[in-house]
């Protein structure tokens, strides 16, 4: 639910890992709600955070996963300000210049707002409409909105 934070489990800190882990997505398509099909921001963020144990809220304000995409469609701006406040509920918040991997990077658009997740050599992965991408984030640099950090990573277990 909304202001949930993420369970506080420490993750050992493994970059190459989590690296690969993240790039299996690059190139996967775009599919609203359906991870069979492709994937969707909120999938993505949902299938990457869940893996590294992170309990993220599965619903906010009666809009889940499955019916988000019905919102998108027919009240894009409802839509927009429930993404907003779903992604701005994860984790704690950072200064994004001082992000790590593993941060959430929240962007905002004209009619639009999603996450990527901050990935080595200063680049975020994300999705859009043609796919999931790996990009430079200076390229999205003026469309940041917030950071926050969702994994509580264990630095004494850097691998």
């Amino acid at each position: 639910m909304v202001g949930e934070s993420p369970e506080k489990r420490l993750i050992p800190y493994d970059e190459t890992e989590f690296s690969n882990f993240i790039s299996k997505f690059i190139g996967k398509k775009h599919y609203l709600a359906n991870p069979e099909k492709g994937w969707d921001c909120v999938n993505f963020l949902l299938e990457v955070y869940g893996h590294y144990g992170c309990n993220l809220p599965q619903e906010i304000e009666g809009i889940t996963k499955d019916n988000y995409d019905y919102l998108w469609r027919k009240k894009r701006k409802e839509a927009v300000e429930i993404m907003k406040k779903f992604l701005f509920s994860l984790g704690k918040p950072i200064d994004p210049n001082y992000a790590i991997m593993g941060d959430l990077i929240i962007f905002e658009g004209k009619e639009m707002v999603f996450g990527g997740i901050y990935n080595w050599g200063a680049n975020v992965i994300v999705v859009f409409d043609k796919g999931v991408f790996n990009l430079p984030i200076r390229f999205l640099k003026d469309y940041i909105i917030g950071a926050r950090r969702v994994i509580e990573w264990d630095f004494s277990q850097k691998r």
